[in-house]
């Protein structure tokens, strides 16, 4: 048996969430979406270069997230032969 090998076994149980966390999830996007526009002096060209900035910047960070958990996961599984 070998026991420098750790297995985990995960289950994924699905528990829906509540109609409030909807709706509030709902209401979040809309405000996204519908207050810049109303902030005077903002042009269309603006809101569409801010938003393909957020957009970018998820993915920018996204990236850069598993980039450090795949070297990270590299570097413990050399280390752990024996």
């Amino acid at each position: 048996m070998n026991t420098s090998i750790n297995i985990k076994n995960t289950t994924y149980e699905y528990m829906p969430d509540s109609i409030w966390s909807n709706i509030r999830y709902l209401l979040g996007m809309l405000a996204f979406i519908i207050i810049p526009p109303l902030i005077p002096g903002v042009t269309t060209r603006d809101l569409i270069f801010s938003y393909a900035g957020i957009v970018v910047g998820i993915y920018i960070i996204a990236f850069v997230i598993k980039l450090v958990l795949v070297l990270r996961h590299k570097n413990t599984s050399q280390t752990r032969r024996y």
